[in-house]
């Protein structure tokens, strides 16, 4: 059975080498990267979950007759 592949130079192990360390290069910053979506999401998620937390006291202040003044205040309202 005939070998038909050239043997390697060390120029082209090198070059090689070097490839290597690009491509592992890229995989950390894509790594780093998908860390900051996934961080960036996270605070979205947190964010709707406040949201809908005070859009919840809203609505029961609102049905309560209360009037409110910020996401933790509130004041009586003279309407009912």
């Amino acid at each position: 059975m005939e070998n038909n592949m050239e043997k390697l130079t060390l120029e082209d192990a090198l070059m090689i080498e070097n490839v290597i360390e690009k491509i592992n290069e890229i995989i950390d910053r894509l790594d780093a990267i998908d860390k900051r979506i996934d961080a960036h999401w996270k605070f979205h998620r947190f964010l709707n979950e406040r949201i809908e937390k005070l859009e919840g006291c809203s609505n029961s202040n609102i049905e309560e007759g209360r009037r409110v003044v910020g996401p933790t205040k509130y004041v009586r309202s003279n309407r009912m």
